[in-house]
């Protein structure tokens, strides 16, 4: 379907593109386009100044939702982009994120760190694909390169979808902009080395891309100290809900003593019935740091409250939160090795083959002749 949106003026210049008085848009699966004043394009997509408003309400409509622009001679060097992203989108409306991601990948090449309507589209596919096949450690770029686009994470329904009732699940919570399923919480891997030496997040110097450098750095130092390495924390974050409890979690284990003490201290509150629980995801997120730092720092009976924590996840929260369920299991099946429980550990890791059989801990070496050869 093409609708004529026109120009307020005879000739509008955005950049190096120039506008003619009528300009012709063609959605994707025959979307009408919002009334308005056509202002231009570029990478982020093609802008739109909407009619009848009172103040200027400029929308942007990212490549993937626009077929063709005719009358506007900077739409043609996007088309390519606009095809490849559209390609991308409807396989992840149907399902299909193996398809989608190599042609998500080709576009995060060029969008990764810039900010706009495309970039975030791209961003929230490659987040979704990754974190469909359990790639936890290289999921991190894309939701940080989501933070720092200023963008909502894209949805990918269809109104087919959405007329069976059928609800795709968001990847990112709406309140702290973090991804539940992405916990800076690590099984030492190849992937999570090669977070250490990455440089992540960040890519603009507005809001967006500073909070995307402040939870990258911390997602960074998370993984150094997984392998072992010396880690320095920047200062908890005091105006960012979600930013702070990432510096908890990951504190809990990567800090210096007293920060390991003091993140301990606002996980336990978080989780104490005064409080109110949080979320289960959150509720995960807390107790597998807390389970983690109290093996590091407690008595006998403090460890014995940490393996409770821990076993809480896979016995309670695992369909929220499989990825850290198998992490649980993984803890706990080192635990009993380290205390002599050999039979036991075995078991445990049998349960981690068979209950999550994608789970990166999997890649540990050894662990499926553990379990009983592979699955």
């Amino acid at each position: 379907m093409k609708t004529v949106v026109c120009a307020n003026l005879a000739v509008l210049v955005w950049g190096a593109g120039v506008v003619r008085a009528d300009v012709t848009i063609t959605m994707r699966g025959g979307e009408k386009p919002p009334a308005g004043t056509v202002t231009g394009a570029d990478a982020a997509g093609v802008a739109v100044d909407l009619a009848g408003a009172e103040k200027v309400e400029r929308v942007v409509l990212s490549w993937d939702r626009v077929a063709a622009v005719d009358g506007m001679d900077a739409a043609g060097q996007f088309a390519g982009i606009a095809e490849t992203a559209w390609r991308a989108r409807t396989r992840l409306a149907r399902g299909d994120a193996p398809g989608a991601e190599p042609l998500l990948e080709s576009l995060f090449t060029k969008y990764e760190g810039q900010r706009g309507a495309t970039a975030g589209v791209v961003a929230s596919g490659l987040l979704r694909c990754r974190l469909t096949r359990q790639a936890q450690a290289a999921a991190v770029r894309p939701w940080l390169a989501l933070v720092a686009s200023g963008e909502k994470e894209v949805v990918f329904d269809t109104p087919q979808l959405v007329a069976d009732g059928i609800v795709v699940p968001a990847m990112v919570d709406a309140e702290t902009g973090l991804a539940p399923a992405l916990p800076p919480i690590w099984i030492e891997s190849p992937a999570v080395e090669a977070m250490v030496a990455a440089s992540v997040g960040g890519g603009n110097a507005d809001a967006s891309g500073k909070r995307a450098a402040v939870l990258g750095e911390l997602y960074r130092q998370s993984a150094a100290a997984t392998m072992g390495r010396k880690v320095s924390l920047p200062a908890r974050p005091a105006d960012d809900a979600g930013a702070a409890l990432v510096w908890d979690v990951v504190a809990a284990t990567a800090g210096t003593k007293e920060e390991r003490a003091a993140a301990r201290g606002t996980l336990a509150a978080r989780l104490s019935d005064e409080a109110g629980l949080p979320p289960q995801w959150m509720e995960a997120w807390c107790r597998v740091a807390l389970g983690r730092s109290l093996a590091m720092d407690g008595d006998d009976e403090e460890r014995l409250r940490g393996l409770v924590h821990l076993v809480h996840v896979p016995a309670r929260l695992e369909q929220v939160s499989p990825y850290l369920a198998g992490v649980a299991l993984v803890d706990v099946a080192r635990a009993m090795e380290r205390g002599g429980d050999a039979d036991g550990a075995a078991r445990v890791w049998r349960e981690l083959a068979e209950k999550f059989p994608g789970h990166p801990a999997l890649s540990l070496r050894g662990v499926l002749d553990t379990a009983g050869g592979g699955l």
